[in-house]
């Protein structure tokens, strides 16, 4: 064996150049369809699927000739009863905001929502006598209207939409898997939001997927798996950074967000344990 690999040596040092003294990581080489193999410390390498989306080139700030362009206007009027109605106008062309959805909406530019507490709670069941019909419940509508305000607040405001979503260049999605899992258990999320046009990291933890196996038991420890994801979050991480973590991941995304705090801009926890020291 010890032969066989000094041999091995020679014929790498006549053909690369190099020495065999010289050891370091090797770059990680691209493939085409996204995945990698990026060798974190020499002979530990990971398996790492990168996946970055052909965004269209948007500015990030509107054009100065255009101020107009992608703003969105709202206006207005909510009036609230004594006796607990709600009454929502949309007033002139505004846009109908679909965060609000009721049976009485007619979702045209100047339609009028009202919600009233004691019609919610008390209201009878179809077909009952004395329900009345749309007559008798615009005769109560009217009557509603005429009795005096609590309160009456009027919004018109305006924003200005600068950038579509997932069109930031800056933000990278990291999946980290679990014990006995791989990166292959977030192929249907990593193809979702590559679509939406984030960029996504997923790795392999040593001794999974199709990272390198090493036979030593110290090289599964939790600081040992650390600075593997410590190295992968180096090599891809951006401004603002995303961690999704499942199980076991989830220690190293905490152990991430708290050497990079300032990198790490959110973090998603999937079935994680307790702390890990």
């Amino acid at each position: 064996s010890i032969m066989l690999n000094s041999i091995t040596d020679g014929l790498l040092c006549c053909l690369l150049g190099k020495t065999t003294n010289a050891v370091g990581p090797l770059d990680s080489v691209e493939s085409g369809d996204g995945y990698s193999f990026m060798e974190v410390k020499p002979g530990r390498i990971l398996r790492v699927r990168h996946s970055i989306p052909n965004r269209p080139a948007f500015p990030e700030e509107p054009p100065e000739e255009a101020p107009e362009r992608g703003t969105v206007h709202c206006k207005r009027r909510i009036t609230l009863y004594r006796n607990g109605q709600l009454v929502i106008e949309n007033l002139g062309d505004a846009v109908r905001s679909e965060i609000l959805h009721c049976h009485s909406t007619s979702g045209e530019p100047n339609s009028t929502v009202e919600l009233e507490l004691s019609e919610v709670t008390g209201q009878a069941p179809a077909g009952t006598p004395g329900c009345g019909g749309r007559d008798a419940a615009a005769a109560a509508a009217g009557k509603r209207r005429k009795r005096k305000p609590k309160k009456v607040v009027t919004i018109d405001c305006k924003k200005q939409i600068t950038s579509c979503k997932g069109s930031h260049g800056d933000v990278v999605l990291f999946f980290i898997h679990g014990v006995g899992g791989s990166l292959d258990i977030w192929k249907e999320q990593l193809d979702f939001f590559t679509k939406l046009g984030y960029e996504v990291v997923a790795p392999d933890l040593a001794g999974h997927g199709c990272s390198s196996a090493p036979q030593i038991a110290a090289a599964y420890t939790f600081y040992a798996l650390a600075e593997d994801m410590r190295a992968v979050f180096k090599r891809y991480a951006k401004k603002r950074n995303i961690l999704i973590g499942h199980s076991y991941g989830v220690s190293f995304c905490t152990f991430l967000a708290h050497e990079y705090p300032d990198l790490v801009h959110k973090v998603i926890m999937i079935n994680g344990g307790g702390p890990t020291a």
